[in-house]
């Protein structure tokens, strides 16, 4: 053997060392994902198994829960603090599940409210499967860069005041938690309503959702 092929032999060996250091060292952290954020509480996946916490609890014996918004999550993993928005994954090499799933909870008001993002700008949904389509009104619209170009086709949809105009859109881009979908039609009204932006079936019809008591589970297909 010649003193390059000696070299490239122990390069090799000594790589293969630190891979099986590190997947041991890796295997070692739970795989977490953040599916629900609340006040003061969250849903969050530890290793396949789902977990309701509350602020100050402490879950999988080292994963606490150190506070929660609807907007994120500060968790305390083997003593190292960790922020994690909603849909938010750390841990080992570990499998990644095949669907991805959120769950909504219901507020304290009986609607199901979730936060996610339209073009990748953040929004505030409030989950209505009466409505056909997502729904927004024109000023959300235009701030989420939708385009409403008056060519667009145009119809009349039924509010609490009446009637009202609105757009036929398709949104490029809009996900919920760890779920994203492209190409989701929608309805762009004119005036100020709705207020928050309605995830309708348009989005809910392209994933499995299911209820159960105070808590909805969206399931990718």
């Amino acid at each position: 053997m010649s003193v390059s092929e000696f070299n490239r032999a122990v390069a090799t060996i000594f790589l293969l060392i630190l891979l099986v250091l590190a997947n041991n060292v890796m295997a070692d952290e739970p795989r977490i994902e953040v599916v629900g954020l609340f006040k003061d509480r969250a849903v969050i996946v530890v290793d396949g198994k789902r977990y309701f916490v509350k602020k100050g609890k402490t879950i999988s014996g080292n994963i606490k829960l150190l506070s929660s918004t609807n907007q994120e999550v500060v968790l305390e993993v083997n003593g190292k603090e960790q922020r994690l928005k909603l849909g938010g994954r750390i841990g080992g090499f570990l499998k990644k599940p095949a669907d991805k799933e959120v769950v909504i909870w219901k507020s304290s008001y009986g609607m199901f409210l979730t936060v996610g993002s339209i073009n990748g700008f953040p929004v505030n949904f409030l989950v209505d499967t009466g409505a056909t389509k997502v729904a927004l009104n024109r000023r959300d619209a235009e701030h989420y860069g939708v385009v409403i170009d008056e060519r667009l086709r145009r119809v009349m949809v039924s509010t609490a005041s009446g009637y009202a105009p609105a757009f036929l859109v398709k949104l490029n881009k809009v996900r919920v938690g760890s779920i994203t979908l492209r190409g989701v039609d929608a309805i762009v009204m004119e005036g100020n309503h709705p207020k928050k932006v309605l995830l309708g079936m348009s989005f809910l019809n392209r994933v499995n959702f299911n209820q159960k008591g105070q808590s909805l589970m969206l399931t990718s297909k």
